[in-house]
């Protein structure tokens, strides 16, 4: 059948598509198209890249006589930019910007967290984020990417609460301690919360050394300490109640 000028404007629009900046097309929608549009016996080949694309070969797979499911191809391609570009602007937040704020505990030589609700607010929204693009139908060859995400999203939220749930028993114990009268009325227990003491400080410390929200919740120096210092905190507490 002889190509028509109609023909050959509906190839000059899907490469104008192809090639836009905003697009990204790549393998991934070539696949597509010899999957679902071009023959099977002659497939595009597509691993020469969008810089390579000719008129021959579109022609050749009468991609012309499927302008609109190539178009939503194209579509589905310019979606997926730009929500690869929100993903990978929230995992470089998290991996290089977002950091833990510290101040000094009263006049000793000891940091803890200051407020941590900026942190939460950012991991909602983010959590929120992920959440809405996971749900989009053009994501789902990307769904390996969102779930790394959302298992960083689960472990900060987690070790953030465990560590915010320490810091606030350790603060309400610490002038209690401090205290000669209850050092010499309970010495065992005094002595058991100097031990805590020196793995709290040990903490922070390392902490407020690497800064970054996400390096600390998955060192592992600082997150196996966090179980065993909450259970110690918890049994100071039950010592000083009975």
């Amino acid at each position: 059948m002889e190509t028509t000028l109609a023909d050959y404007n509906n190839l000059i629009e899907l490469v104008e598509g192809m090639v836009n900046e905003n697009t990204n097309f790549n393998d991934l929608h070539w696949k597509e198209i010899n999957d679902n549009i071009a023959p099977k016996d002659a497939p595009i080949p597509y691993e020469e890249g969008v810089e390579n694309i000719k008129f021959k070969m579109l022609h050749s797979a009468k991609l012309h006589a499927f302008k609109e499911e190539v178009f939503e191809i194209i579509d589905r391609a310019k979606n997926q930019k730009k929500a690869l570009e929100k993903l990978d602007k929230i995992r470089n937040l998290w991996d290089k910007d977002y950091i833990f704020n510290f101040r000094q505990y009263k006049d000793k030589a000891i940091w803890i967290f200051g407020s941590t609700a900026e942190i939460t607010d950012n991991l909602t929204n983010d959590q929120n984020e992920v959440g809405g693009l996971q749900s989009k139908k053009f994501m789902a060859p990307f769904m390996d990417q969102i779930k790394v995400l959302n298992d960083m999203f689960t472990n900060l939220e987690s070790t953030i609460k465990k560590w915010n749930k320490v810091q606030s028993l350790w603060s309400a114990l610490e002038p209690v301690f401090s205290a000669e009268d209850i050092r010499k009325s309970l010495p065992q227990e005094a002595a058991k919360f100097k031990n805590i003491d020196k793995d709290f400080v040990k903490n922070m410390n390392l902490a407020k050394d690497i800064k970054n929200i996400k390096q600390c919740c998955e060192n592992d120096v600082i997150v196996s300490r966090l179980p065993d210092l909450e259970k110690q905190l918890y049994e100071c507490q039950r010592k000083l109640n009975t």
